[in-house]
Order: structure tokens, then C-alpha cells, then sequence
């Protein structure tokens, strides 16, 4: 089925099927949009994302899938600003945008075919994934265990996969192919492809972390080893320019001890 919408353009602010976001205008533009989108389109709108910061850019370039959302709530502030909550509902493919010369821009688009696959086929997948982002929760301590009571609770692999990316960090450039992409399948692939990348570059930055830490924690050693012998004097050890920092360790632990030894036969505790 083909239908009209009218379109909110973007900067780089994404909106997947089944998530949200919360915007704020107050251009006279965007409000004419809403107003439509209520008046005669039952208050939903094509939402599309420009992948150019371009003011100018032409209609053409605009992308070809956009996300059907509707208005979930709209406040109007005292500044003259309104803000909205839209809600994703699906994807859609632009046939064409039209009006591109007048006041609103508007697009026919069409439902897109959702994906065959076999039942069996399907619950692997969604195993599969689940599987590899409990690990990756489990593994990574930037990421919000409530990610998988968000998904926990559905069996459709067209939602869980766009949950995850909406939840997931990632470069603004591959969360908009996530977009693009129709098949759920495909998706999913990019998934694992994604979170078995983000595991071993966290490991990577673990890895140097620990070498950073170990590399300070010789150097703090080190420098207050140095500034003991300065401020207490020479305990058996000739310093040079060649002074061992271990040598000066083990000695002045041999002499505290025996310090600590006089002070007990001293007091004639042994």
C-alpha cells in the first residue's frame, strides 16, 4: 500500500522502530509539520535522517527508507518552543519525496515487505544473539544490563535487532547502515560482527590500561625510593648515576629490620 506523509528532516539523529526520541523546536517550519502530520495523517510522520550537514542538499541525495513514527506527546513551552516525543513504528520505502519546492516536504512511501524466515531459523538467530550480548553485558561494564530485559520478552528478530543497535555504542556512520538495512537477518549478522569487534577492542584497551598502570606504579616506586635516600641519607648504598632502585629496596628493608631488632633487644623483649 502507498501513502503520503509528510517528512522531518535531521542532522544526524537517528529514530529506529520501537524506540524514541525527544525533540525540541521552535522554527515555524517544523511546527507546520506536526500540525499537518496531526491534521490529516493521523499525527505520523516520516522521519528521515540526512547523511550531509548540507543545508542545500538536493531531494535527490535524500535517503531512500525513512522510519514511520507517530507523536507520541507534544507540550508547548513558555519560550515559544515546542517539544515532542515520537515513537518509531516501522520502516518505510521512499518511492519518491514530493513537494520539494513548496512550504513542507512530503513522501510517497510504501511498507516494506518483512523477511521470510523459517521459525527454526529464526529462533537460532535470536539464540545466537542473545547469547553473545549477555557476554558482551557481562564483559564490557559500559553497557546497561537492563538491555536484555528489553529484549527478553519478544520473539521477533526484526525488534530485538533494532533494539540493540538503538542501546549499543557505535559509529554514527554504521548505526545508519543498521537503518538502511531491510533484512532482519542481515542485520543480525552485522550484530555479531559489531559486538565480537566491540569485545576485542575492549580487550585492546584493557590490555594497555593494565601496561599504562604497571608502567606509573614502577615510576611512583621508583621516584619515592629516590626521595627517601635524599631525605634519610645513605643506607649502605653508594648512589650513582647507575643506582639500582631494587638494590636500594632490598637494603632499606635490611636495615629497617635491623632497626627494629635493636629496639627489641634494647627493651629486651628477646
Amino acid at each position: 500500500m502507498k501513502y503520503n506523509l509528510p517528512v522531518l528532516l535531521l542532522n544526524g539523529t537517528l529514530l529506529f522502530p520501537n524506540s524514541e526520541i525527544k525533540l525540541e523546536f521552535f522554527d515555524e517550519l517544523s511546527k507546520s509539520i506536526i500540525e499537518e502530520s496531526e491534521l490529516f495523517h493521523d499525527a505520523k510522520i516520516l522521519v528521515v535522517t540526512k547523511t550531509s550537514l548540507d543545508q542545500n542538499i538536493s531531494v535527490s541525495d535524500l535517503p531512500k527508507i525513512g522510519t514511520v513514527a507517530k507523536i507520541d506527546k507534544k507540550i508547548e513551552l513558555p519560550n515559544g518552543r515546542f517539544r515532542v516525543t515520537l515513537k518509531g513504528i516501522k520502516r518505510n520505502k521512499v518511492i519518491e519525496y514530493i513537494n520539494p519546492n513548496k512550504y513542507i516536504l512530503e513522501a510517497l512511501v510504501k511498507n516494506i515487505e518483512k523477511e521470510k524466515i523459517p521459525s527454526e531459523i529464526e529462533e537460532g538467530f535470536i539464540r545466537k544473539l542473545l547469547s553473545e550480548l549477555d557476554g558482551y553485558i557481562e564483559k564490557v561494564p559500559y553497557i546497561s544490563n537492563s538491555l536484555l530485559s528489553l529484549v527478553s520478552d519478544t520473539k521477533d528478530i526484526d525488534t530485538i535487532t533494532d533494539i540493540i543497535v538503538s542501546n549499543i555504542p557505535l559509529e554514527p556512520k554504521r548505526i545508519f547502515c543498521y537503518l538502511m538495512e531491510e533484512k532482519a537477518s542481515k542485520r543480525v549478522e552485522m550484530l555479531l560482527e559489531d559486538i565480537y569487534r566491540e569485545e576485542q577492542l575492549y580487550n585492546i584497551e584493557q590490555n594497555i590500561d593494565t601496561k599504562v598502570r604497571k608502567g606509573l606504579d614502577k615510576d611512583q616506586k621508583d621516584f619515592y625510593l629516590k626521595e627517601k635516600i635524599n631525605s634519610k641519607g645513605k643506607l649502605g648504598i653508594k648512589y650513582t648515576n647507575t643506582f639500582d632502585v631494587d638494590d636500594y629496596s632490598k637494603s632499606y628493608i635490611a636495615n629497617n629490620c635491623y632497626k627494629y631488632f635493636q629496639v627489641y633487644k634494647d627493651k629486651k623483649y628477646i
